[in-house]
């Protein structure tokens, strides 16, 4: 199947990211064992502040047949829908190193 449009943008915004830095993956889904993935992707983003370097695109890398995203409705209308984000971020730990 042919790219439908780039595979991913750098972030306008991003900062400069040291070389050498370890990489914490995280990937979502039905084997989340006692929400684990789920809790460090909350701590990252709330606690430790990402900035993001690179934005894929969700609609070319993601199967949306097998993972559908979740959509909440009240009653007659869509009450809450979050669209799978998929990133590069570099991020400071608590006592300041990159990751």
């Amino acid at each position: 199947m042919p790219l439908s449009g780039p595979l991913y943008e750098r972030v306008a915004s991003a900062p400069p990211v040291p070389a050498g830095l370890p990489m914490v993956v995280v990937l979502t889904g039905f084997t989340d064992a006692g929400g684990a993935v789920s809790q460090m992707i909350e701590l990252f983003r709330e606690d430790l502040s990402p900035s993001p370097v690179v934005s894929f695109s969700a609609d070319v890398l993601l199967d949306y047949r097998a993972r559908r995203p979740v959509i909440t409705f009240d009653a007659d209308h869509l009450a809450d829908y979050r669209p799978p984000r998929l990133e590069l971020s570099l991020v400071h730990d608590a006592i300041g190193q990159p990751f």
